[in-house]
């Protein structure tokens, strides 16, 4: 048996977030070092207390969280509360009852873990990056030992959905993704160019088992999902956004990448936060980014069902 992959997860718990903390833990397939959160689709101890929720109906309450940086690195933030719910899950676990601990913090967590297994921690991004462009200003020697970054977010195709050039992730932090980027640490971006595509519909709804607690869950989390998409974009589906960045780490099969050189825009009324791409190696920069291009959507939707319905 081939060693697990050891991993940090960072999380703004929302229910894409929560789906997909739920397929990395029940997928077996990775060795989960800690939890961290972050200010994002919901305020950073909204994701705590989500993220500790989801170990809760796991029964994997012994997976540590660390609760990490309350704001971007420069601005403030929207939430995503029309699309997560005020409590970002719906309030499907609105009567599961958890207290979070303060400890060391989550940027903390990050630098140390990594110092502790150099060259053997991939960090996967699920929020914005705020916590990650922290631990590399505060440590930058951390860089050199990072295995690989895995993060969603982006959309090299210039289409949002936060705005009309920009990924919600990206578009909050876009100076912590240009750190990020500009580490020189191996990353793939797992952006709405795939993302959008790894779709549920509500007769795939079915597909996953009533009888079981978890299972259960994503149904319901995901008929909301799915009725909030309709309300908002007038779609008939909920993308799992994050499920396939960590369905990626699981199972490379699962996409196809490309390198390129990507940086983001930071400073621009029309396009604050536009992944930018350079399709056509016009800068002759070497590439610092492999991108998500295709997937086998069919192929990871079924891998993704079987495992929530474990």
């Amino acid at each position: 048996m081939s060693e697990m992959e050891k991993v940090i997860i960072d999380v703004d718990t929302g229910i894409d977030d929560a789906l997909a903390l739920i397929f990395a833990i029940k997928s077996g397939k990775l060795d989960i070092k800690g939890i961290t959160t972050v200010a994002g689709n919901v305020p950073a101890r909204t994701a705590t207390l989500n993220t500790l929720k989801v170990l809760k109906l796991l029964k994997k309450e012994y997976i540590p969280v660390y609760e990490g940086m309350t704001n971007p690195l420069f601005r403030d933030i929207k939430f995503a509360d029309g699309v997560h719910g005020l409590d970002g899950l719906g309030g499907t676990l609105k009567d599961v009852e958890v207290n979070y601990e303060e400890g060391i913090h989550g940027v903390d967590f990050i630098i140390d873990t990594i110092m502790k297994n150099k060259k053997d921690i991939t960090i996967i991004l699920l929020g914005p990056p705020t916590n990650m462009a922290f631990a590399l200003k505060k440590a930058p020697e951390i860089a050199k030992y990072i295995k690989r970054i895995v993060i969603m977010g982006g959309a090299i195709n210039g289409i949002g959905n936060e705005t009309r050039t920009a990924e919600f992730n990206f578009y909050t932090d876009p100076e912590s993704v240009r750190v990020v980027f500009e580490s020189k640490v191996p990353i793939r971006m797992v952006g709405l160019d795939v993302t959008n595509n790894a779709v549920v519909y509500r007769k795939d709804l079915e597909r996953f088992s009533k009888e079981k607690e978890v299972a259960n869950f994503a149904i319901n989390v995901l008929d909301y999902c799915i009725n909030k998409c309709n309300e908002l974009f007038e779609i008939e589906n909920c993308s799992l956004h994050d499920p396939l960045a960590v369905a990626t780490v699981i199972d490379s099969s699962i996409i196809k990448t490309k390198k390129y050189y990507v940086d983001i825009e930071t400073n621009s009324e029309l396009c604050d936060g536009m992944t930018v791409c350079d399709f056509n190696n016009i800068l002759e920069m070497k590439p610092n980014v492999d991108v998500a291009v295709d997937g086998d959507y069919e192929k990871f939707l079924n891998y993704f069902i079987d495992i929530i319905n474990k």
